[in-house]
């Protein structure tokens, strides 16, 4: 079976500077008043599972030798902390706690694959 090796070089570089990139462009459109855009079916979680799916993706690439309990945390509390933003006066949005379960929904579906594959090659 074809395994890939570890990213190296100018592609990990790369990798990690397209997650920087994402993790600021999450950040502001967060932060950034919302255009009415009518009744969506799902409201904004598809957003917020779109992001959060690329954002994990990303982590594993940019990071091949981070735990993934790690990034699963440092993503959770990042969607937490957007959460808490959106909630101050001054930023005009709505603090919504299954923003944040979408956003740990995303994070798991990435991850919980790639940990059943580990598992499974260890045995």
């Amino acid at each position: 079976m074809f395994r890939p090796g570890p990213l190296t070089g100018r592609l990990l570089t790369l990798c990690r500077f397209l997650f920087f990139l994402a993790v600021v462009a999450v950040f502001v459109a967060a932060i950034l008043p919302t255009p009415d855009l009518g009744e969506r079916p799902g409201g904004d979680k598809v957003l917020h599972i779109l992001a959060f799916y690329g954002l994990t993706l990303l982590a594993v690439m940019a990071f091949p030798s981070a735990h993934l309990l790690k990034i699963a945390t440092l993503l959770s509390v990042f969607g937490a902390v957007i959460e808490v933003v959106q909630g101050l006066s001054f930023i005009g949005r709505d603090r919504d706690i299954w923003d944040w379960v979408a956003d740990n929904m995303a994070i798991a579906a990435v991850l919980c694959p790639l940990v059943l594959s580990r598992w499974r090659t260890r045995t």
